[in-house]
């Protein structure tokens, strides 16, 4: 149950400062920091951290959901890597990096903005050591152990008030 509420808990903040991500770009740096407009591009990219991290986690390649987001040709760049949601960090701090060269953003709002991919970095991590942690023997046995105890004997419990049907219904339940 831990490892499922701190998983919610970490996908929450991916949620969160993606959000809160994306408020910063669009109020922080002008959209023609980067050559071809940075907002659509960025936030494209916000958007696909998400996605991205949601597939790697799962150990899936494709990204659909972004083929209205991003351009294909960004989607592709994102699919050749095989650390799918760092490329995308990557690509994000670029951005930063380009608007803060060009003067458009202080050093200070820069910091502020990679403040917040280094929280992406964080949450994917944490999101990483949860699926790479395994279960603990001795819980995996308590709970495999408890599981058929309960299945046995609930076609006991059940005989006195559904006979032979108890056993359907827990073959039903057990299944």
């Amino acid at each position: 149950y831990d490892r499922w509420y701190e998983g919610r808990k970490q996908w929450g903040m991916v949620i969160n400062r993606t959000r809160d991500l994306a408020r910063q770009f669009t109020q922080i740096v002008p959209d023609d920091a980067v050559e071809g407009g940075v907002w659509r591009r960025a936030l494209g990219h916000i958007v696909a951290f998400a996605v991205t991290m949601k597939r790697h986690l799962r150990d899936e390649r494709g990204l659909m959901e972004l083929r209205d987001v991003l351009s294909q040709n960004d989607v592709d760049a994102i699919l050749a890597y095989s650390h799918m949601p760092l490329h995308v960090i990557d690509v994000l701090g670029s951005y930063v990096e380009q608007a803060r060269r060009a003067g458009k953003i202080s050093d200070i709002q820069s910091q502020i903005l990679h403040d917040n991919l280094t929280g992406f970095e964080d949450y994917l991590g944490a999101s990483e050591r949860i699926k790479k942690t395994p279960m603990p023997f001795g819980f995996v046995v308590h709970l495999r152990s408890a599981l058929v105890l309960w299945t046995t004997t609930l076609p006991l419990v059940l005989w006195s008030s559904l006979g032979w049907a108890g056993l359907l219904a827990t073959l039903v339940v057990s299944y």
